[in-house]
């Protein structure tokens, strides 16, 4: 029969009985109801420390610097554990929630903090944003309870890095100078640079480049100098990610190129290689060479079906829809359009609530409405940008860039009713 606390007597309700009991059979009953309130507080920290342990463990499977070496140990391929460790956070994540909130009710911060922090790779390729949101709030609070600078920087930078993803880059940017404030002055080189990387994409976001490449050449020599190759080729990626926007293609292709290589020989890990395959394809995109761009986008495409990269699908459906509107095969690109669409209204929390990539669906609609503006037909491509305007980050450029197409459409429009 499973024991619920709040169903037990209390010592001073057992005291009310001895008008009933005797003196002895009232000690009785004390030394039973203290030796059960035992067993449950052992239980409770049992459960604790079992999904702690299990939890820690397993996140090191989907951790790229150290399942290469784990997979050695083990005689096991990197590819297998990276299942398992996914496997395992969504079967038993109700249980692993269940320990965390154990161990709120006991006030252990120090295990809440690790708990939730082994839960944030898992989170991130299954694009929970809402449950990950979530638990860094309570992580953090764990934190500040626990007086713990070090763990409170760490997740600064996670929910700047989700708040990124989630289309806050703005946001994003405080918690992520926040979070790189507090590594510096605890002087703490590795939390610096993983600070520095995560600013770096979130002032891209925003369309400030120069700040952007800063913060990547800032983390790249700190990763270097670490040997960390993991953040050395994401630091690569994200400036291969600022070149190409600026129109530097020769560099972004040569970082990149650098970046692939390091992953393939020397991490390994599926989802980094997704990563930097559809940058690259958008650098070969750009360049005109829509045959490598493609071959690069459907490779990308199918690590991210096999992983269940939700949101990285649309990604990859977005610009191979791209892809086939640059080879005019319109019919094919509207296909991928509406894929990519699909998917990402769809990529949810693992709860009841609901989290959309709104400014990736918005950069989607922005593409069909130019789809339409090739194909002469400018009704349908002011509709789609309109329906652009209204999912898009308004601090982005892409929203200028869409605002600017209505205005010259429209103008065009007029000009030509008036002959």
């Amino acid at each position: 029969m499973k024991i619920d606390i709040t169903d037990l007597l209390t010592l001073e309700e057992l005291e009310d009985t001895s008008g009933f009991l005797t003196p002895e059979e009232v000690g009785e009953l004390e030394k039973g109801f203290e030796e059960i309130i035992s067993i449950y507080q052992e239980l409770i920290l049992r459960f604790i420390k079992t999904y702690l342990d299990e939890a820690n463990f397993k996140d090191d499977y989907l951790n790229p610097r150290l399942r290469s070496k784990l997979a050695n140990k083990l005689n096991r391929l990197e590819e297998e554990l990276e299942r398992e460790g996914l496997s395992f956070f969504q079967a038993e994540l109700p249980n692993i929630k269940r320990a965390i909130k154990k161990a709120n009710s006991i006030k252990q911060w120090s295990s809440i903090i690790d708990i939730c922090n082994s839960l944030i790779t898992f989170y991130n390729v299954r694009t929970y944003w809402e449950d990950l949101e979530e638990t860094l709030n309570t992580a953090l609070t764990a934190a500040k309870n626990d007086k713990n600078q070090l763990a409170e920087a760490r997740i600064y930078n996670n929910f700047a890095n989700t708040f990124r993803l989630l289309g806050r880059a703005t946001e994003g940017i405080d918690y992520g100078l926040n979070s790189y404030n507090i590594f510096c002055s605890l002087k703490n080189p590795e939390g610096e640079a993983e600070s520095s990387y995560t600013l770096g994409y979130l002032y891209r976001s925003v369309g400030n480049w120069e700040e952007s490449i800063k913060a990547f050449k800032h983390c790249l020599s700190l990763f270097e100098l670490r040997e960390d190759f993991v953040g050395e080729v994401g630091a690569l990626d994200g400036l291969g990610q600022v070149y190409t926007k600026q129109g530097n293609l020769d560099k972004a292709e040569k970082v990149l190129q650098d970046s692939l290589r390091i992953k393939e020989k020397k991490i390994g890990d599926r989802f980094q290689i997704s990563i930097t395959l559809n940058n690259l394809g958008k650098v070969y995109k750009t360049k005109g060479n829509l045959k490598e761009a493609k071959k690069l986008f459907e490779r990308s495409l199918e690590i991210k079906q096999e992983i269940e990269d939700n949101q990285g699908q649309g990604v990859c459906y977005n610009e191979l829809g791209m892809t086939y509107r640059l080879m005019k095969d319109y019919k094919q690109a509207l296909d991928y359009f509406e894929k990519s669409l699909d998917i990402k209204k769809e990529v949810s929390s693992s709860g009841t609530g609901k989290a959309t990539d709104n400014h990736g669906e918005g950069l989607t609609f922005m593409e069909i409405g130019t789809l339409y503006q090739d194909r002469g037909e400018y009704e349908k491509a002011l509709i789609n940008w309109n329906n652009a305007l209204e999912k898009l980050n308004n601090y982005s450029p892409e929203f200028t860039r869409v605002t600017n197409y209505i205005k010259s459409l429209e103008a065009r429009i007029n000009g030509a009713k008036s002959y």
